[in-house]
């Protein structure tokens, strides 16, 4: 009975830890995201060409990955 709960218990810390991962890494998706979109209208305003601002964004997205 003692293992079982221990077991129990490991479980559920476990999942705990998977959900916040899973959360964690939403969150910085999004905050990539959102530098992506900020660098690319910087890039376009600066006059980069829009084969450049691609790479910049392929680039900056690469880090969510």
């Amino acid at each position: 009975a003692k293992l079982l709960a221990t077991a129990s218990k490991n479980i559920a810390t476990l999942t705990r830890a998977s959900v916040n991962l899973k959360r964690f890494q939403s969150e910085v998706r999004e905050k990539v995201e959102s530098a992506a979109s900020a660098a690319e209208k910087i890039a376009r305003k600066g006059g980069l060409s829009a084969e450049a601002v691609q790479a910049l964004r392929r680039e900056i997205m690469g880090i969510a990955t």
